[in-house]
């Protein structure tokens, strides 16, 4: 719902030319599951992007998110002994990656 709402945001500014892009793979790398979604929004600033798996964090205006759900996310992700990494320019894109192990 993340890069819906980026993607979307973007598209509010009537920027020539852009179509809304969300990628979503899943692929094995060694022992390791990754799943990668990728957007091409608005991206998250360098201050934010600190701060995007801490409880109740969100830039979105209070009807449009709580800010819980990446937290939650992590820590469904690290309950399962795995990672999530985040790689984002503002106004470009955002990509996330899951990694997890493939047994637990």
């Amino acid at each position: 719902s993340n890069a819906k709402y980026a993607v979307d945001k973007k598209a509010e500014k009537q920027l020539p030319n852009y179509q809304k892009a969300i990628m979503v793979k899943s692929f094995m790398n060694n022992n390791t599951i990754v799943i990668q979604i990728t957007d091409n929004g608005i991206g998250i600033s360098k201050p934010n992007i600190q701060r995007i798996f801490d409880p109740f964090f969100s830039t979105k205006k209070s009807d449009d998110g709580t800010g819980l759900g990446l937290s939650i996310s992590y820590g469904i992700v690290r309950d399962m002994k795995g990672d999530i990494f985040v790689e984002s320019t503002e106004n470009e894109f955002t990509k996330i990656e899951i990694h997890l192990p493939e047994h637990q």
